[in-house]
Formats: structure tokens, C-alpha cells, sequence
């Protein structure tokens, strides 16, 4: 995904009442910023990752994009059963 038009879906998501579902492409060299003090206040960015990461590196890097420089965030996997 070119940056034009990744950029503002890493923006948007860093701002308040938006839920954001990650793929891969967003799994190394993605910094989600929070833009507003409440979410901060209210636990941070929650990360949901809806794929299976092929190694335990790639798990670790979107574990990473929430709770940046010492900012409040949560992660989870969402992995849909047959």
C-alpha cells in the first residue's frame, strides 16, 4: 500500500471512538499515534490482529504497535473457527 494512502488509516486510527482491525500489512514499521489525551486516560490504543503471524517475530512486532514509548495499550488475536 503506497504511503499516501496508508498514512491517513495509521492517523485515523490513533483518534478517538475508532476500531481498527489490522492485517499484515501494517505488522513491521507501523507507529499507531494516539491524538487525544482521553484514550490515553481510558487504557490507550487496543491493537485486534485478525490473522496468524508466520513467526513469532512478525507476532511481536504487532503485538508492539499498541502501548508505544511507554504510552497505555492492549492487544488481542481475533481467529475465526471452522
Amino acid at each position: 500500500m503506497p504511503p499516501e494512502m496508508r498514512n491517513p488509516l495509521i492517523n485515523y486510527a490513533g483518534t478517538k471512538n475508532r476500531i481498527t482491525l489490522i492485517s499484515a500489512a501494517f505488522s513491521r514499521g507501523t507507529d499507531f499515534t494516539v491524538f487525544d489525551a482521553q484514550i490515553n486516560e481510558k487504557g490507550g490504543m487496543h491493537v485486534i490482529q485478525t490473522y496468524i503471524s508466520k513467526t513469532k517475530s512478525d507476532l511481536i512486532q504487532i503485538m508492539g504497535r499498541t502501548a508505544r514509548q511507554g504510552k497505555n495499550g492492549s492487544f488481542e488475536m481475533l481467529i475465526p473457527s471452522d
